[in-house]
């Protein structure tokens, strides 16, 4: 049964922790001490997990929804909402971030590219992998996110689109990793 704002202010401290549920893995837990937290409980690549959303009453009941539903929608998109939180926390250096470097790798490929094909790889870039991935640092970007990026954009439709990005960053889908007019290419040349 869903919860309404009156059962959750009636809700008193009792000699342990307990939860209320909300609905599609929202609860509220009530500490002894009285302090009442949101999480949202929820299940990825078959490994439960739980994401804080705050204290009560300064995230309200509708708030927390809100943040619920932001989360479902992550996770049918095959986005973990606890991982997108931690890369968001972490603070990187500009030139370390994934859109400087494969801005640079574009750079540095422009004389190998017609100049169609090098607007053509920019234009993907900017739309389908930068929002994604651009402000992470190049060292946190792992095989599984670039995985969850083409995984995103199949499912967006934008099926050839798709397949260019696992052929140009994905580690191990051809020999792209040892070209080095591919990113990883470039991305080991500057080690």
């Amino acid at each position: 049964m869903a919860l309404i704002d009156g059962k959750i202010r009636a809700a008193k401290p009792l000699a342990k922790s307990y939860k209320i549920t909300d609905s599609q893995g929202l609860y509220l837990t009530i500490s002894t001490r009285g302090s009442k937290l949101w999480y949202f409980r929820y299940r990825f690549e078959g490994k439960e997990n739980r994401l804080a959303f705050g204290p009560y009453p300064q995230v309200t009941l509708a708030e927390a929804r809100e943040k619920r539903d932001a989360a479902r929608k992550l996770l049918a998109s095959g986005i973990c909402p606890s991982q997108l939180r931690k890369t968001d926390n972490d603070a990187v250096d500009e030139s370390l971030t994934f859109e400087f470097v494969a801005t640079a790798w574009h750079t540095s490929c422009l004389k190998l590219w017609s100049e169609g094909h090098a607007d053509k790889i920019l234009t993907c870039l900017k739309r389908y992998v930068f929002p994604d991935i651009g402000t992470m640092g190049i060292a946190k970007i792992e095989t599984r996110h670039l995985a969850q990026l083409v995984k995103a954009i199949d499912d967006k439709g934008v099926h050839d689109v798709a397949g260019r990005v696992k052929q140009s960053f994905l580690p191990g889908a051809g020999y792209q990793h040892r070209r080095p007019e591919s990113i990883t290419g470039y991305v080991a040349g500057r080690k």
